[in-house]
C-alpha cells in the first residue's frame, strides 16, 4: 500500500517546481539578452515596463518577457510567504493585546490621516463649457484660463468608498494583530460594511456598463481569487480558511444572477423592483428559516474538520454567510435607489438654508435615536449574542455612517488620501496578513527583529504593506495580461494555466511518491530547471532563432544556460542552508523537548510588550507562561529545536482536551495542581469539596479528575487495578508522593525505592498497551521554617525530602513523557512556602503550563472515525427578525428611499421635503439617456400594463353600475 501524501508537502512542492520553473524561463530570457545583445543595439527581448492595464499576452519576445517577469514576481511574493509561514528567522511570537497601544495607534492614524485631507477628483457629472475659439492656440488659451473642475462631491463617491476601506481596513489589522478581542463587534460591523460594498458596486456596475459577459465574470473572478488561489496551492490551505474571498465571491455571484435573469426587467420602473423583492423572499427562506434549504443548496461541502473549518465546511461557511446574508443585498437595494438619492439630496440642498437643515434633521434624528439604541443594547453584547443579531441590525450603524459622512457637500467633496491609499489593496492586505505581517494562519506574529516589538512591528508592517501593493499590481497586470476582453483568449489562457498546475502537480506527486520531497529545494532546484530548459528550448523552436543569436557558436548559445545553472544552484544552496537554520511552523512539540520543558525560572513581569520583551532580554528567556507578579519563563531554545514553549490559553487547552481525561495521582500538591488545571481550562466553580478524597469535574467536554493516593503503595494498587481493565481509565496520568511516605514511614526508605521500583514497572506497560500519557512530578521544596507539627519538623525537613527525590530524578527521569522536577522550580521561591510544603496559586498554575506542554506529545491519539459534532445549518436563523428585515427593504425598495425608509419620513409631514417616488423620471431620464437607454421604451411595457388595468377597472365599475 503506497504511503499517504501529505497536502502540507504536496502543495509547496507543486507550487515551488511551477514558479521554479518561470523563473527558469525568465533568468534564460535575461542571460540571452545579456548576452547575444550589446549595449549599442537595443536587445529584441526586453520588455516594456509593466502597467496595471497591461495588454494581452502574444507569442513573441517582448511579450513572453514581461509575462514570464509577473509570473516570476508572483512567486516570489508566494515563495516570501511560504518562508515567513514554514521557516521564518524566529519562532513565531505570541499576540499580547495592549489596550493602551492598540488605541494609541487608532488615534494616530486618525491624526495623521486628518493632515492628509485632499479634494476629491473632478465631479464626474461636470462638462466643461464648449470653447469660443476655432483655433489650436485658441483653445489652449481658453483651456489654461478655464476655471478648475468642481471636486466630485456626490453621495458615496469613489474616493470616499476607498477612504472607507481604508480605515475600516486599518482597523480589522489591528485588531488581528493585537488581539483585541473586546473590539470583536466593532469589527464584525467593518465587515458587514465590506460584504455591503459587493452588492452596492456590482449592482451599480451592472446596472450602468450592462456588460453581463463571461469576459465580465471571468476578470471580476480573477480578481477575488488570483491571489488566495496562489496562497492555497503554497501553503497547502483550504480556501474557507481565507472567508473573505469564498464570501465576496458567492454575493458577487448573487448579484450577477439577479441582474442577468430578466434582464429587460433592470432599468423598468417597477419590475426590477420585483425582482429584488423576491431576492429577499429567497434569502428569507434560505437563511432566516429553520429548512434544509442551505443544507441542500451546499450539499456538496464536507462535514469533516479542516483547516480553516473545525467543525466542517459546511458549517463554517454557513456560520460566515449568516452573519451577513442580507448585507449585499441592501447593498443592491441602496444601490437601486442611488439616482433618487442624488436628486433628493440636490433637492433638499437648494432649499434655504433653515429649510434645508429642518429636512436633513428630520432624516438624521430618527437614524441618529436608532443608532443610540443598537449601541446601548445590541451592540454591547457577548459574542455570540452578537454574531445572532449582526445579520439583521448591522445595517443601522452603516446607514448612520453614510448619512452622517455625506450630510454636505464639503464633506463630501474630501476625502483622506492616507486612507484612501490604504484603501486600494484591501484584499491583498487581508490575504496576505495570514502570513507574513502574522503568522500561522493569523494566530501568531512574525518575527524580524527580536525582543524589540515596537521595531518589529515597524519592520514587520512596512514589509507587509511593500508585498501587498505589489501583489495588488501583479494581480491587474497578470489579468490585463491573460484575460483580455477575448473570451477565446481567455479560456485559452485558462487551460494554459491549468495544464500548467497539472503538470506540475503531477511532477510533484511523483517526487514525493518516491520519496524526493525529505530533498525539499534541491529535488524543486533539479525538476525546475530541467523543465525550465527544455520548455525554452520547445519556445525557441516556435520562436525561430533570433538573427543576432543565429550568428554566435555553440559555446556562446550554452552561455544564458549555464548562467543559469549556476544562478540557480547558488540560490538552492542559500537558501537550503538559511532553511536548516530557522524556526518552522507551530507544530505540536516533538517528545525531543521534554527535556526542556521544566527548564526556566520565576520572574516578575507586568502585561506589557515592553516589559515582557525587556524581561526576555535581559534574564536570557524565550516566552514566559503569563504576565502579572512573578510568571515562569522558559529558558530559550535554539531556534531550529522546534522547542517553542508558550503559555496555552484556555480556548487552546479545551480544543487540546475536548473528549479526554487528565488524571492527577498522589498527595496534596497534586491536588493543587488539579485544581490548577480547572483554572486554566475556565472552570468558575468553587473548588469541590473534600480535602483527603477523590474528586472529578468536567469542563466543557474536557474530564479532569483527582485520586487521593498519598503513598507509593496506593499509587501501586491504582496502577494495578488500572491495568485490569481494558480500556484507559484517562489520556493522561500526572502523579507524585514522597511527602506522605517521607512523614509517616520515614524508617522505610528501602521499601519505598522497592514500591517506586514496581510503580515504575506498571506504568511503562501501562503506557505501552493502552497508549496514555504519563506525567511525574517531584515534591515541592520545603521550607523548615514554616512547617506547623514536630512530626513535620523531625521528619518533613527538605533534608529528608531531598533524599526521596534525589531517588526519584535517579529512577524514573528518563523513563515518562514528563519529569518535572518541582523542587528545582520552587527553590527560588522556598520562603511563599506559607506552611512549609503549600505555595501561593501561581506557583501550580505556573507547574501545569509546564505540564500540558507535554501534551503535545503524550496524549494518544484521536481515532478518526470519531463522529462529527458540528451543529446542523440553520441553527443561526431568526425567523421574526427576518421577516422585519424582509419589510424593511420591501418599504426601501418601493419607496425608493435609500435610507430604509427614514429617508422618506419628512415628505409625509414637511410640505417643502422632496418625496422620493416622485423623483423616478427626473433621477434615472439623464442617467438612461448616458448609458443609452431610453426611459420612455423601458417603461412602455408598464405603462400599457397600466392603461389595460385602468381600463378592466373602469369597465368594472360600468358593469356594476
Amino acid at each position: 500500500m503506497k504511503p499517504h501524501i501529505d497536502n502540507a508537502v504536496l502543495s509547496p512542492t507543486m507550487t515551488g517546481v511551477l514558479f521554479g520553473t518561470i523563473m527558469t524561463l525568465h533568468l534564460l530570457s535575461i542571460f540571452k539578452t545579456y548576452y547575444y545583445y550589446s549595449s549599442s543595439s537595443p536587445p529584441l527581448s526586453s520588455p516594456p515596463a509593466p502597467t496595471r492595464h497591461a495588454t494581452a499576452v502574444s507569442f513573441n519576445r517582448p511579450s513572453l518577457s514581461l509575462l514570464l517577469r509577473s509570473l516570476s514576481h508572483f512567486g516570489v511574493v508566494l515563495g516570501l510567504c511560504y518562508l515567513c509561514e514554514f521557516h521564518p528567522p524566529n519562532f513565531h511570537g505570541e499576540k499580547l493585546y495592549d489596550r493602551d497601544m492598540f488605541f494609541f495607534l487608532t488615534f494616530l492614524l486618525i491624526g495623521c490621516a486628518a493632515l492628509t485631507v485632499k479634494e476629491n477628483g473632478p465631479d464626474p457629472n461636470y462638462t466643461p463649457p464648449k470653447s469660443a475659439s476655432s483655433t489650436p492656440a485658441g483653445k489652449e488659451i481658453e483651456a489654461r484660463s478655464r476655471p478648475k473642475p468642481p471636486p466630485d462631491s456626490t453621495v458615496l463617491n469613489r474616493d470616499q468608498t476607498e477612504e472607507w476601506k481604508g480605515w475600516m481596513q486599518f482597523m480589522f489589522l489591528l485588531y488581528h494583530y493585537y488581539a483585541a478581542s473586546e473590539t470583536y463587534n466593532s469589527i464584525r460591523i467593518m465587515i458587514t460594511c465590506y460584504v455591503w460594498m459587493t452588492g452596492f458596486g456590482n449592482f451599480s456596475f451592472f446596472y450602468i456598463k450592462r456588460d453581463f459577459s463571461l469576459v465580465r465574470v471571468l476578470q471580476m473572478l480573477w480578481r477575488l481569487n488570483f491571489l488566495v488561489t496562489g496562497l492555497c496551492l503554497a501553503m497547502g490551505n483550504t480556501y474557507i480558511l481565507y472567508y473573505i474571498c469564498p464570501l465576496h465571491t458567492f454575493f458577487f455571484g448573487m448579484v450577477y444572477a439577479t441582474m442577468r435573469l430578466a434582464e429587460g426587467w433592470n432599468h423598468t420602473r417597477r419590475k426590477v423592483r420585483y425582482k429584488l423583492f423576491l431576492l429577499s423572499i429567497v434569502i428569507f427562506l434560505t437563511w432566516d428559516l429553520p429548512s434544509p434549504l442551505f443544507s441542500l443548496f451546499n450539499s456538496f461541502l464536507s462535514t469533516s474538520p479542516c483547516i480553516g473549518a473545525k467543525q466542517g465546511t459546511l458549517w463554517e461557511w454557513y456560520f460566515r454567510t449568516s452573519l451577513d446574508h442580507w448585507s449585499t443585498f441592501l447593498g443592491m437595494c441602496f444601490a437601486l435607489n442611488y439616482p433618487v438619492l442624488a436628486v433628493w439630496v440636490a433637492k433638499v440642498e437648494s432649499l434655504e438654508p433653515w429649510r434645508e437643515w429642518r429636512v436633513k434633521a428630520a432624516v438624521g434624528m430618527p437614524l441618529l435615536a436608532t443608532f443610540v439604541w443598537w449601541a446601548r443594547g445590541p451592540f454591547m453584547e457577548g459574542k455570540l449574542l452578537y454574531n445572532a443579531s449582526n445579520a439583521y441590525l448591522g445595517i443601522i450603524p452603516l446607514t448612520t455612517y453614510i448619512y452622517f459622512r455625506n450630510l454636505t457637500p464639503y464633506l463630501r467633496s474630501r476625502t483622506m488620501s492616507l486612507l484612501h491609499t490604504i484603501g486600494k489593496t484591501t484584499l491583498e492586505t487581508y490575504l496576505l496578513q495570514h502570513h507574513i505581517w502574522l503568522t500561522s494562519n493569523a494566530k501568531s506574529l512574525l518575527i524580524l527583529v527580536k525582543g524589540y516589538p515596537k521595531m518589529n512591528f515597524l519592520v514587520v508592517t512596512a514589509v507587509y504593506f511593500t508585498v501587498s501593493r505589489k501583489a495588488y499590481r501583479l494581480t491587474m497586470e497578470l489579468r490585463g495580461m491573460l484575460l483580455p476582453n477575448d473570451l477565446s483568449f481567455c479560456l485559452r489562457s485558462l487551460s494554459v494555466m491549468f495544464l500548467s498546475v497539472l503538470a506540475s502537480l503531477a511532477a510533484a506527486a511523483v517526487m514525493t511518491d518516491f520519496g524526493s520531497a525529505p530533498c525539499g529545494v534541491w529535488s524543486v532546484f533539479l525538476v525546475s530547471i530541467s523543465s525550465g530548459i527544455v520548455l525554452d528550448s520547445l519556445i525557441e523552436r516556435r520562436l525561430g532563432p533570433d538573427s543576432r543569436e543565429a550568428g554566435s557558436g555553440v559555446a556562446p548559445r550554452l552561455l544564458p544556460h549555464v548562467s543559469t545553472v549556476a544562478a540557480g544552484l547558488v540560490f538552492a544552496t542559500l537558501l537550503s542552508a538559511y532553511m536548516g537554520r530557522s524556526a518552522g511552523r507551530i507544530e505540536p512539540l516533538p517528545f525531543a523537548c521534554s527535556a526542556g520543558a521544566a527548564r526556566g525560572r520565576f520572574a516578575e513581569l507586568q502585561c506589557s510588550e515592553e516589559s515582557r520583551d525587556g524581561l526576555l532580554r535581559a534574564q536570557g528567556l524565550g516566552s514566559v507562561a503569563g504576565c502579572g507578579g512573578y510568571v515562569w519563563g522558559w529558558e530559550e531554545a535554539e531556534v531550529d529545536s522546534g522547542c517553542r514553549f508558550v503559555a496555552r490559553s484556555t480556548k487552546e487547552l479545551r480544543d487540546t482536551l475536548a473528549g479526554r481525561t487528565v488524571a492527577f495521582v498522589g498527595e496534596s500538591h497534586l491536588r493543587n495542581q488539579f485544581y490548577a488545571l480547572l483554572r486554566l481550562l475556565g472552570s468558575t466553580s468553587e473548588k469541590p469539596p473534600g480535602y483527603h478524597s477523590d474528586m472529578r469535574e468536567t469542563v466543557g467536554s474536557a474530564t479532569v479528575e483527582f485520586y487521593w493516593k498519598p503513598y507509593v503503595a496506593d499509587q501501586v494498587e491504582y496502577a494495578r487495578e488500572w491495568a485490569k481493565g481494558s480500556e484507559a481509565a484517562a489520556d493522561v496520568l500526572v502523579l507524585g508522593n514522597g511527602q506522605w511516605d517521607c512523614l509517616h514511614n520515614p524508617t522505610h526508605f528501602e521499601d519505598y525505592k522497592a514500591s517506586l521500583h514496581d510503580l515504575i514497572g506498571l506504568l511503562e506497560e501501562l503506557k505501552r498497551r493502552k497508549g496514555i500519557g504519563v506525567v511525574f512530578v517531584t515534591p515541592p521544596t520545603v521550607n523548615d521554617s514554616r512547617l506547623g507539627t514536630d512530626e513535620k519538623k523531625e521528619f518533613m525537613t527538605e533534608e529528608h525530602v531531598h533524599d526521596y527525590r534525589d531517588q526519584q530524578v535517579l529512577t524514573a527521569s528518563t523513563v515518562f513523557d514528563l519529569f518535572v522536577d518541582f523542587g528545582g522550580m520552587t527553590k527560588e521561591r522556598v520562603q511563599e512556602a506559607y506552611d512549609g510544603v503549600h505555595y501561593p496559586d501561581d506557583v501550580y498554575d505556573a507547574l501545569v503550563q509546564v505540564v500540558v506542554q507535554s501534551f503535545d506529545w503524550a496524549l494518544p491519539a484521536k481515532e478518526a472515525s470519531s463522529p462529527s459534532s458540528s451543529p446542523e445549518p440553520g441553527s443561526m436563523g431568526n425567523p421574526i427578525l427576518g421577516l422585519f428585515m424582509v419589510l424593511v427593504s420591501t418599504v426601501s425598495i418601493f419607496c425608493m428611499d435609500s435610507y430604509l425608509g427614514l429617508g422618506y419620513l419628512p415628505s409625509l409631514f414637511l410640505s417643502d421635503a422632496p418625496r422620493h417616488t416622485r423623483l423616478w423620471d427626473e433621477a434615472f431620464s439623464a442617467l438612461h439617456k448616458k448609458i443609452g437607454v431610453a426611459s420612455s421604451e423601458v417603461n412602455k411595457e408598464e405603462d400599457e400594463e397600466d392603461e389595460r388595468e385602468g381600463l378592466l377597472e373602469l369597465k368594472k365599475i360600468e358593469a356594476t353600475t
